[in-house]
């Protein structure tokens, strides 16, 4: 029985020897590429794990309420508009608009105030409130600002300038012409209903004499373009 312990002992301590030397060996080999390639993969398993610490934190204390906007137009000719809001008094809010952001701070009563540039077409414009340590709260409201300041295009095609009507039966003008679609037409300050292809055609009663005649289209950004005509009725 004590041989047979012997034995078994003898076998437990080679085994241990061939673990320990295995080890050992792995870890001679280790120390060896580390030497040779530790510190540069070192340095990736670092920055690695610092990346992950800080997308960790952010998540962590992301508990923080948007701001609110105030309506923005949804079309305009400004270049420069100015976007308002409110958050929690003395906050940091992050504005984004296109590939460009801004940085205000709320005052007491926790309104904010901020001059934006536009880039020509559409404009995407959302904000974020930030806290001390830059992490971000989840988006505002998105809004899509559509800027233009290009003339619209107007032509009249009935009457011509300095046409003359004569008699009863060219008493009653109807003036024709076409715009862009989705613009406003107005004929000496009364609205002309446009048709899907921004054609219009408005009745108009000629007086005796000189008639002035103010045409202007206006896109949804503001802009106007301006036609006027002079024509002439003898009864």
């Amino acid at each position: 029985m004590r041989e047979y312990k012997s034995r078994l002992r003898d076998v437990e301590e080679q085994k241990s020897i061939k673990s320990a030397l295995v080890f050992g060996g792995l870890t001679i080999l280790i120390i060896i590429l580390s030497l040779i390639f530790g510190i540069p993969l070192f340095s990736k398993f670092i920055n690695l794990f610092s990346k992950n610490s800080v997308t960790t934190t952010i998540t962590q204390n992301s508990n923080l309420l948007p701001p609110n906007f105030s309506v923005l137009p949804q079309n305009t000719n400004q270049k420069t508009i100015v976007v308002k809001g409110t958050a929690n008094p003395n906050s940091i809010i992050k504005i984004s608009f296109g590939n460009s952001s801004d940085e205000v701070t709320t005052d007491g009563n926790g309104n904010f105030a901020a001059n934006i540039s536009l880039s020509k077409g559409a404009n995407t414009i959302y904000a974020q409130t930030l806290d001390k340590n830059g992490n971000q709260s989840a988006k505002s409201s998105v809004y899509t600002v559509n800027f233009t300041d290009q003339i619209p295009n107007l032509t009249i095609n009935v009457p011509q300038n300095n046409q003359d009507f004569y008699g009863p039966s060219q008493q009653n003008l109807t003036i024709q012409g076409v715009t862009d679609q989705n613009n406003t037409v107005t004929i000496n300050d009364h609205i002309a209903v446009l048709d899907n292809s921004g054609r219009f055609s408005y009745p108009f009663n000629l007086a005796q004499g000189d008639n002035n005649l103010k045409i202007i289209s206006t896109d949804p950004a503001g802009n106007k373009k301006e036609i006027d005509l002079k024509v002439t009725f003898n009864p």
